[in-house]
């Protein structure tokens, strides 16, 4: 599993030879890379060496079959992939994208390298095919358990139009929206890095829950009340950050802690968990039409307040999610969920 949080710890932890695989938008001298690059060396401290594999025009396929002379020779720790704009402007055949990301993805990965997907914008007469292009990309980035940047997916979230000047000829950018491209990149990797609640940590079926970290809030309006809770307590948000693999699950002691509901990341990997405490479950489904667009926290509320003599089970259930399809409508069809990422348990105390 590559998240942006673990790419973003291997930047802080030393220097890193950080290879840019992609097309004409990545080899371009005056567009997001080099401003990129500078942005990462001086966010963490590091002199990281650069890898130029910006090759224009030849989609995943292409860069899958020159991957090696161009990235894999010089054993990058550190790679971002930016090959869905070209495949969205039709230079890889639709049939072959899978296989070829695919490819690039398991060839990095076959020499330890932390690997993210670049998503970036176009507003060309292929930009409603870059939709469709994303989806593919966003399936394999699960299948493959590979974060994605989408970057303008993160423009929106902000408020930010593309605008011609930004444009070159509706894909390759001018300085300036290099720059602010490049920005984009750079936020969601600090974000990632600064935020607990995305940070992350694998845990097996035997292993223990540690490192804890706990913080209060008010969650009087946010959290739904339930049977037991107190309506204007105050709640606590412990956060183990604990990532489940499917068919995995952990469990809790709850303790002294009154515990009214959880607190997870629903990304493209989310779909169906699973909580059950004796002969009580209680299954929630993760996945819905927003699911593939950007990461975000969601409180799941219990159906009655768990306290000392319970113990919870979280599991990644097998069962199939059902977010949207290719061409962004809702539909009941999805392979199965990957993993599922829990920030916390939020236990209800009495008002002060």
């Amino acid at each position: 599993m590559t998240s942006v949080a673990t790419l973003a710890s291997k930047l802080r932890s030393g220097p890193q030879r950080i290879a840019y695989i992609g097309n004409s938008v990545t080899a371009q001298r005056d567009g997001y890379r080099p401003v990129l690059h500078n942005l990462i060396k001086k966010w963490s401290s590091h002199e990281h060496a650069a890898v130029n594999a910006g090759l224009g025009g030849i989609g995943s396929f292409g860069s899958s079959a020159l991957l090696d002379l161009f990235a894999l020779k010089r054993e990058p720790t550190v790679a971002f992939i930016e090959t869905s704009l070209s495949d969205s402007g039709l230079n890889t055949p639709a049939e072959w994208v899978e296989d070829s990301v695919r490819s690039l993805v398991e060839s990095l990965r076959e020499i330890e390298t932390a690997v993210v997907f670049l998503h970036m914008p176009r507003v060309d007469e292929f930009r409603s095919h870059a939709i469709f292009t994303r989806a593919i990309y966003n399936e394999i980035a699960a299948v493959t358990r590979t974060s994605c940047i989408d970057v303008e997916q993160r423009l929106a979230n902000s408020g930010v139009i593309l605008q011609p000047s930004m444009f070159t000829d509706g894909i390759h950018t001018t300085p300036q929206g290099g720059r602010l491209f490049a920005d984009t990149i750079a936020s969601a990797i600090m974000e990632s890095a600064e935020s607990p609640l995305l940070a992350e940590h694998n845990i097996g079926l035997s292993d223990p829950v540690s490192g804890w970290m706990r913080l209060r809030t008010h969650w009087a309006d946010s959290l739904p009340v339930t049977a037991g809770s107190p309506s204007r307590g105050l709640y606590r948000l412990q956060l183990p950050t604990l990532r489940l693999t499917r068919g995995s699950r952990v469990e809790f002691s709850t303790g002294t802690s009154s515990v009214v509901g959880l607190v997870v990341v629903v990304d493209s990997e989310a779909g169906v968990m699973e909580v059950a405490s004796g002969s009580e479950s209680l299954t929630v489904q993760l996945a819905d039409e927003w699911t593939n667009r950007s990461p975000r926290l969601q409180v799941v509320p219990f159906p009655r307040t768990f306290g000392a003599k319970d113990t919870l089970t979280v599991t990644c259930s097998t069962k199939d999610a059902a977010p949207r399809d290719a061409a962004g409508r809702f539909t009941q069809v999805r392979a199965t969920a990957s993993s599922l990422q829990l920030c916390g348990l939020v236990c209800a105390e009495s008002a002060a």
